[in-house]
């Protein structure tokens, strides 16, 4: 499956946004919004919920759908509609371009957002407005296509992009929508957009600020099969220890020390990482 992400800066707005929602709707039998707790309901907010009940699938509570991750106690609440002609007529009356701009000061509208489309119960057009994500997972060269005569596309390198795009709104869904492990594939697809460059450090400064904000959180393991904490709880250090049968390292060094002490570059220990992890994942039937 081809992984094509909106180019950066771009919106869909005016007559491409029309098209693009017409094809979306054309391709899909779901359509979803993110509500967040702290969304502030005005009488227009409400409104457009109001004008969409009658399509209304179901709601999912999640800490994680597409890019997106949230602590525990702040859950995403994921609105599923069914696609339809009627349901397409309301998104067009309440909104004009993908990113939900307001036209005057390019803030966001405060609106439902992160609308996606799912067809057999995958995604195949995600977004995150105020990252100004969109991704296209394109089911064939036809629909990919007809996409790019709408707006500009650039395709990503994504070899691993059966592991992340697996949002489903079924409730089928396993380690890859753990928050951490599904940012860690996305980084791992695109290194440049989370990190600035492609290095073993800058990856590890990341996960350990999450760990840290967790932390701050009480964000604790619940025993579930969705591991926040799947590095820690199987001592991903022992595994790189092991690995590499360094147990002088084990006393002093950190993991990703220990990697760069076996390869010669910051890329090249990026990629080890992402070697030892689906390995570490494999080991502990993580998946």
């Amino acid at each position: 499956m081809e992984v094509l992400e909106l180019k950066a800066n771009g919106n869909i707005e005016g007559k491409h946004f029309n098209d693009f929602i017409d094809l979306c709707f054309e391709i899909s039998n779901y359509f979803s919004f993110t509500i967040r707790n702290f969304h502030d309901q005005e009488e227009k907010y409400k409104k457009f919920l109001q004008e969409l009940q009658a399509y209304f699938y179901k709601k999912i509570k999640t800490v994680h759908w597409f890019c997106y991750g949230v602590k525990k106690h702040q859950p995403l609440e994921i609105y599923i509609y069914k696609a339809n002609n009627e349901a397409k007529s309301v998104i067009k009356k309440y909104y004009d371009n993908l990113f939900l701009e307001d036209a005057i000061n390019k803030n966001l509208r405060n609106m439902p957002e992160d609308l996606c489309f799912y067809y057999k119960n995958k995604v195949v057009i995600g977004t995150v407005s105020h990252e100004y994500i969109c991704w296209l997972f394109s089911p064939n060269e036809q629909i990919k296509k007809r996409f790019q005569k709408i707006c500009s596309w650039k395709e990503l390198d994504c070899n691993e992009g059966n592991k992340f795009e697996q949002v489903r709104i079924d409730g089928n869904n396993h380690l890859a929508m753990d928050s951490l492990y599904f940012q860690l594939k996305l980084i791992q697809a695109v290194p440049k957009r989370f990190l600035g460059e492609k290095s073993l450090v800058a990856l590890y400064y990341y996960i350990k600020g999450y760990y840290d904000g967790a932390s701050d959180e009480s964000y604790e393991y619940d025993g579930s099969n969705s591991y926040s904490d799947f590095l820690s709880k199987w001592d991903f250090s022992e595994f790189v220890y092991s690995y590499y049968n360094d147990a002088i390292a084990s006393e002093s060094e950190n993991w990703y020390k220990v990697i760069m002490n076996h390869t010669n570059s910051q890329e090249q220990a990026f990629d080890k990482f992402y070697e030892l992890l689906d390995e570490f994942v494999k080991k502990n039937e993580l998946e």
